[in-house]
């Protein structure tokens, strides 16, 4: 029986030393496959580590865990117009990567990628926009979009927003509801 007990580990550099008692050729020979079975099934030179000694050995080896918490995905980009917003991304065997919902549906109904026109069209580059803007404008909120213009009790030229809330609420509305773009009417039929 060797001189180490069962169960025991015996590090490489230490092995030297317990090679006379070892049934195993020295190290200088190379193990064969046999020989680890023969090893790995002898209770008396290995048994497996409990659970005990995996957890204090082997964790310590592993990798930290990030701690800015879980990955984040890639970025969402459109392959036609670059857009990275929108309600909906949609794909299309044709193209061989996402697709926003505009560029989507205009493939879907018509077999051809949305023009240039169309794209440019829906920039938000709002701020050229403002500079040479000289239609109306809300004298309540200030916006200069909106779906139909109307007049309050005293006849200022209001957003469509301002004057309904006005009519209904018998108040002006509140600056903090403005938006930038105008939102559609939920049916609820979604």
């Amino acid at each position: 029986m060797p001189p180490y007990g069962a169960g025991s580990y015996v590090h490489p550099s230490l092995a030297v030393a317990h090679a006379a008692a070892s049934p195993y050729p020295p190290e200088d020979s190379s193990p064969t496959i046999q020989d680890l079975e023969e090893f790995l099934n002898d209770p008396n030179l290995w048994t497996p580590p409990t659970a005990a000694q995996y957890n204090s050995t082997y964790r310590s080896m592993a990798p930290a865990a990030p701690t800015s918490g879980p990955p984040t995905p890639p970025e969402k980009i459109c392959w036609h117009c670059r857009t990275r917003t929108t309600p909906l991304w949609r794909r299309d065997t044709r193209i061989p990567g996402l697709l926003c919902n505009a560029c989507g549906l205009y493939l879907s109904q018509r077999g051809k990628l949305r023009p240039r026109e169309l794209i440019d069209a829906d920039d938000d580059s709002d701020v050229v926009r403002e500079a040479n803007y000289s239609g109306p404008e809300c004298t309540h909120c200030h916006t200069r979009t909106t779906s139909v213009w109307r007049r309050n009790k005293v006849g200022a030229q209001v957003c469509n927003a301002c004057g309904v809330y006005e009519r209904l609420k018998g108040k002006e509305r509140p600056l903090s509801l403005r938006r930038d773009k105008i939102r559609p009417r939920n049916t609820g039929n979604d």
